[in-house]
């Protein structure tokens, strides 16, 4: 199962909604989705970071 799939798989996750009704399949799904949201967010956090650095590289202050 791809990180999208996972995603897609849990549907909508509410930071901080009561978790009492759920399973303990419900629960595992969600985990595994927001682990999944982390990698995702991590990686275009990462893509940003690298282009941060190119433009201070190319636009940054001239020595």
């Amino acid at each position: 199962m791809d990180e999208n799939e996972a995603l897609r798989q849990i549907g909508t996750i509410t930071i901080g909604e009561d978790l009492y009704g759920l399973s303990r399949d419900e629960l595992k799904g969600r985990i595994g989705a927001l682990e999944a949201e982390i990698k995702r967010v991590s990686k275009e956090l990462e893509k940003k970071q690298s282009e941060r650095s190119a433009a201070d590289t190319l636009f940054g202050p001239k020595s």
